[in-house]
């Protein structure tokens, strides 16, 4: 009994290994699915020709597995992903996944009019280390939340009661996402983190809007003295030029990607010509 249930345990291990950027780069330069038809041969090899007829139709069915037995990272990015298109997609919306904020790293960052961040704790993960991941983000993110699965809401809620929480649950075989608690807003800003969260155009960018004008400096000194220049601009004032600076950071159009692969559009960031290209070859028929 106990080598079935890992068997199958693997089995849904092996399912999560696709949604990779490996995987589906090595589609996208090579034309390689290998992954995928070892994962036919091994598990799948009776559905194709009745349920799946296509690379495209296998991966929707491996991410339905995925979302019914084993909801990963990658499941609850792209459903946060699919969320947030919904409810604040405009053309000035930036997301951004795995943001670096001090020595964290974000699962998820938004910016529309306000600067969100999302840690996301799955079924499969601990609280190891959360503290401190919303000690970094709170030096810069004006709201924090965590999304979590609906179960274990109370495992999570009384860790910091400033936190929004989000519930993650499954109905029907669809991801649902509900808001359980606001965040508390947060007006302190670590000037410090700020400039490393940035680029240096962008830093740049951000001290010649608050000035006015840009100070004369070096390619050498840039850095030190924005660095300098920040620590001096008042919390809301700097909140305000981050947002606004990071909401010019180009985006694709993710809504025009099957829901299943917004996440990794968004990891792979790529072009329209990559978007069609890799498209085009998912809809290849499998011949195995």
């Amino acid at each position: 009994m106990t080598n079935n249930v890992d068997n199958i345990k693997w089995r849904w291990i092996r399912y999560s290994s696709v949604f990779t950027r490996n995987c589906f780069m090595k589609i996208l330069r090579f034309d390689d699915f290998s992954v995928f038809d070892s994962l036919l041969k091994d598990y799948d090899s009776d559905l194709i020709g009745k349920k799946i007829f296509t690379y495209r139709d296998y991966v929707s069915y491996l991410y339905r597995c995925l979302i019914k037995n084993y909801r990963n990272e990658y499941v609850y990015k792209n459903s946060l992903l699919s969320d947030i298109c919904k409810k604040y997609g405009t053309s000035r919306t930036y997301v951004c996944s795995e943001f670096e904020v001090g020595n964290s790293i974000a699962d998820m960052v938004m910016f529309n009019g306000t600067s969100r961040v999302f840690e996301i704790k799955t079924e499969l993960d601990t609280d190891k280390r959360l503290l401190s991941q919303l000690e970094d983000y709170r030096k810069v993110f004006r709201e924090c939340y965590l999304v979590v699965y609906k179960d274990c809401i109370d495992k999570f809620a009384n860790l910091d009661s400033d936190a929004g929480l989000v519930a993650l649950s499954v109905e029907r075989g669809h991801v649902k996402l509900e808001t359980i608690r606001e965040s508390v807003e947060n007006y302190t800003m670590d000037s410090k983190t700020l400039i490393r969260c940035l680029r240096m155009g962008e830093y740049k960018e951000l001290v010649r809007r608050y000035l006015g004008y840009l100070p004369e400096m070096s390619v050498f000194s840039s850095f030190d003295i924005c660095e300098e220049i920040m620590s001096t601009i008042p919390a809301e004032q700097l909140h305000s030029l981050f947002v606004e600076i990071m909401k010019e950071r180009k985006m694709g159009k993710l809504t025009k990607y099957d829901k299943c692969l917004r996440q990794m559009a968004l990891s792979m960031h790529l072009s329209d010509r990559e978007c069609n290209v890799l498209d085009s070859r998912l809809l290849k028929a499998i011949k195995l």
